[in-house]
Parts: C-alpha cells; structure tokens; sequence
C-alpha cells in the first residue's frame, strides 16, 4: 500500500490537478511527491492512535504501532523519495557557450531536466532545493542508514530482550547477529543506484556502466556475507538471483546501444533477459505460495482446526477459516462490538472476543453478574471514557 502511495503520481499527470500559480507545475509536483510519505505516515499514526483509544489498548502498544508505520514508510518510499531529490538537483546546460550568434548562445545556464523552463538554483527552483530538497535529502537518504546503524550499534545487547524485539524486531530480527546492520548496506546501494539514474548530465552508458559496478559489488558482498538467519536462509538465494537478474538486465540495455550490435544479437539477448525476469517472478510466486500456505496452517492451528483442513487447498482454509468466524460471529461472541452501551465496554467487548481457546459454552468473564459496586456506579459518558482511555495510555507510556 505504502508503495502503490509512494508511487502512485507516476499513473497519472499530477499537473492537470494544479492550478497555474506564481510557482511552476513542476516545482508543485515535486513538492507534492515528496511529501507523500509524511502525508501517509500522519494517516497511519492517526488511525492508530483512533484505535488504540476506541479499544483502551496499552500505550505502549501504540508505540510500538506509531515506530513500525513510520520505518515501514520510509523504508517503502526510500528508493522513490531518492531518486526525486537527485532529480531535484540534476541541471543540464542548453547552450553551449563555444557557439556564437543567435539562436545558439541565448540559454547559456544551467536548466533543471525536470523543467527546462526553470533555471537551476535561481529564484524558485533555490527556495525549492533549500526548503524541501536540502532537509529531506538529510532526513531520508542520508539520515535513514547513518540512524539505523547507530541505533542499532547502541542497542546491540537488547536484542533478546522481548519488548525490544516486538517493538524494533522489524529492523534487525532477519539477519544473522553479526549482520544486524545489514538493512543500512541495502539502503546504500538504493541510494547509490538512484544517484546514478537521476544525474542524466551522465549519460546513458556511463550510467549502465556504474549501475552494473554496484550491482557486482552488492552481489560479491552479499554471497560473502549470506546475511539472513538460518530460518529465512532461502531469503539468501532471492538476493543473489535478484542481483543476478538486474545485472544482466542493465548488461542488456548496455548491448542493445551498443552500435556495433546486429539485431539478431538484440533480439537473442532480450529474450534471454526477459526467461530470465521471468524465472525469476515465478520463483518468487512459488515461496509466497509456500509461505502463504504456513501462514494459514498457523491460523489453523490456532483455532484448533487444523484436523479439520487437512489435506485442503489454500482456497479450501480461507473457506474454512471464514466459516469459522462467521460461526463465532453469529454466536454472540463479538456482538457487542456493534453496541458499546450494555454494561460491558468495547475493551471488555474485544477482550472476549479475541479468546480463541475457549470451549463452546463454557462460562466467560462476561456472562457472570457483575459486583454490587459496578452495578451501583453511574454510567460514563463517551467523554469520560474517552478522557479515561488517553489518561490511561499516558500512564502506559
């Protein structure tokens, strides 16, 4: 979702939506794109701080929430956000100075490539660069690895510890411990790989050239280090076919502009590219497959039916997955997530609900008398609950 977000501007003309103003289209778009990371970090951090206060969660869960929504974003958007600062900066020169007489000598600046109408670091496209470009590119590209390294670093002795781990697992629990930094070697490489496709002054081969150094360089290290656990092992073979896959497919763009290269030869080296990309999608549809087919023997398990959907398809347990909480459903058991004003709260509501290990008909919480001094006491009003759950949250923190 945070991908299809991030990206989503490139489907469509952003500049028949802005209206022409004091600025450029150009400048606006950028500034739009640029932002929407933040845009969907501030929905996520909203909606879960909606949630924790509808269901009175601990804060602490909320935390945790607001830490992975903001790392998962950036994470997602990290190779998109770069390549649009570099492009924020890239300027070409229109007119070459060595030429004389008109018309060939009247745009001897440097151009912005993303509008050739702006000039570079004049007027506008300045204020641009310092207000939104400078800041972000310290925030993400640069400030992103360099944090996640020295936090990491400093905390290096909690990673067992197990509110660390739920908390912070997300950026270190796939790798081997003495690779717990991998992430930021990975995001380097993003980096490296966006500098290179966005400075256009380059040219196409020498950027094909470097693009392929990376590559190799990124490869090599990586078989080195096979950086994954023993658990995600398999993760290790992905890695190395995806930078094999990328490789060849920069080497083919660098053969296909070639002048020397007959068309045979063209046509022979795109096909190979493309069984190749091909393979490589098919192999990874077959491990979401797999996984996709433990995730739901979990589930399962879980709900004490895994006798039940043995020797299933995967289409059989969603079925019977479904089946079996539309039974709890209509049950009774989460009825009262659709009314909050019985005796019960929706906390008490969503406690109950969530106890899958309980057999049919046997007494819960919910269904005893209350005490005589919850009986007596004067209903809350939504305020009041409200103010309670924030208060409550705070002392969690």
């Amino acid at each position: 979702f945070g991908a299809g977000f991030s990206n989503g501007s490139e489907f469509f003309s952003m500049d028949c939506a802005l209206d022409a103003s004091s600025h450029p289209k150009s400048i606006w778009r950028n500034v739009i794109n640029l932002l929407l990371p933040f845009i969907l970090k501030t929905a996520l951090i909203l909606g879960c701080v909606a949630a924790t206060l509808w269901t009175a969660a601990p804060g602490r869960l909320l935390k945790r929430r607001i830490i992975v929504c903001i790392y998962m974003v950036l994470y997602v958007s990290y190779f998109d956000a770069t390549s649009r600062l570099v492009r924020a900066f890239s300027c070409v020169r229109a007119d070459d100075e060595d030429v004389q007489g008109l018309p060939d000598s009247t745009a001897l600046g440097h151009y912005w490539t993303e509008d050739t109408s702006v000039e570079c670091f004049e007027g506008k496209h300045l204020k641009f660069v310092l207000g939104i470009g400078v800041p972000m590119l310290l925030l993400i590209p640069v400030g992103l690895p360099l944090w996640l390294v020295a936090f990491l670093r400093a905390n290096r002795n909690k990673f067992s510890d197990l509110e660390f781990l739920g908390t912070y697992g997300e950026l270190y629990n796939g790798y081997k411990s003495e690779h717990a930094t991998w992430e930021a070697k990975v995001m380097l490489r993003k980096a490296l790989l966006s500098l290179v496709a966005g400075w256009a002054r380059m040219g196409g081969k020498l950027q094909g050239v470097l693009a392929v150094g990376i590559l190799l360089i990124s490869a090599f290290l990586h078989m080195r280090a096979q950086p994954y656990s023993a658990s995600l092992a398999i993760l290790n073979r992905v890695e190395t076919l995806s930078l094999a896959v990328s490789i060849q497919v920069y080497m083919t763009g660098l053969i296909q502009n070639a002048p020397t290269t007959k068309d045979s030869a063209k046509a022979a080296i795109t096909v190979m590219a493309f069984v190749s990309v091909l393979g490589l999608v098919s192999f990874l549809l077959r491990i979401l497959v797999v996984d996709t087919g433990n995730f739901l023997d979990n589930f399962l398990d879980r709900n004490s039916l895994l006798g039940k959907a043995e020797g299933a398809t995967e289409i059989d347990k969603v079925r019977i997955l479904a089946e079996h909480y539309w039974q709890r459903f209509r049950d009774g058991r989460w009825r009262c997530m659709g009314k909050v004003t019985g005796k019960a709260g929706l906390a008490e509501c969503v406690r109950d609900g969530n106890d899958v290990g309980e057999e049919q008909g046997s007494p819960r919480e919910a269904d005893q008398p209350p005490p005589p001094e919850e009986v007596a006491a004067p209903r809350r009003s939504s305020v009041d609950r409200i103010t309670a759950s924030i208060r409550s949250w705070w002392n969690g923190c």
